[in-house]
């Protein structure tokens, strides 16, 4: 039998039934939630159905018999809610400190570093349409389409260096307060620093790519890309 049968036979008209199975295909109402809005079924009948048509007990009123609830009438409830037990305090693990990075950061002295890296780079991090908008998509160039926005593959992507130098610089920011704390002597230039200016050698970049397995590789991405710009 299924349950549509046993609502039927529990007083739930046809009609009502049909409509609300309208409304579930229309609306994504629940069949169930519609009935009961519409006073088409008691609850206590619905449930009754419900287990009968999935074999789950159902019980009108639960036995307390076996209960001793003499002790509710010691405590107020405001006594109890003053001396919360520790293990049923709701503790905010993802924020335990109740506070935002920007607080913390002024708290620990690093406002600066929050201005300059976290605060910029928030939205591509978190996934922000203003980020998506700018740096992941094009505008079409269907004139039919009203200019609007089209996600492109990162293999069309320009990468830009200002992120990552920023990120080298702001590391070698940090190791110089580290050094400087623990009273070390700071280098005349700094790791992060060398490592840039070794990229940013020509002379080592030419030297580099004239490699026969960097051919190889540079033959390859070209390939790539134009397959993908075909497509």
């Amino acid at each position: 039998m299924s349950l549509d049968t046993r609502l039927i036979q529990s007083s739930v008209s046809e009609e009502n039934l049909a409509e609300a199975h309208r409304l579930h295909l229309t609306t994504g109402a629940g069949i169930i939630d519609s009935l009961l809005q519409k006073k088409a079924i008691e609850e206590e009948q619905l449930l009754a159905a419900v287990s009968a048509q999935f074999n789950i007990p159902f019980w009108p009123e639960l036995p307390t018999d076996h209960l001793n609830i003499d002790f509710t009438g010691l405590l107020s409830i405001q006594y109890l809610k003053k001396h919360k037990m520790p293990e049923f305090v709701p503790v905010n693990v993802g924020n335990p400190l109740d506070k935002n990075l920007r607080i913390i950061a002024d708290e620990a002295g690093c406002r600066e570093l929050y201005a300059l890296v976290y605060s910029p780079a928030s939205s591509a991090v978190h996934g922000m349409y203003d980020a998506l908008d700018l740096f992941y998509s094009r505008t079409c160039m269907n004139p039919l389409h009203c200019l609007h926005k089209v996600p492109y593959h990162w293999s069309k992507c320009p990468v830009s260096p200002h992120g990552p130098f920023n990120c080298i610089g702001v590391t070698d920011w940090i190791l110089f307060d580290l050094l400087s704390s623990i009273k070390q002597d700071i280098p005349n230039q700094m790791p992060g620093e060398l490592f840039v200016k070794e990229i940013l050698n020509q002379k080592g970049i030419d030297e580099f790519s004239k490699r026969e397995e960097v051919q190889r590789w540079i033959e390859s991405a070209e390939e790539f890309r134009k397959q993908s710009q075909g497509d």
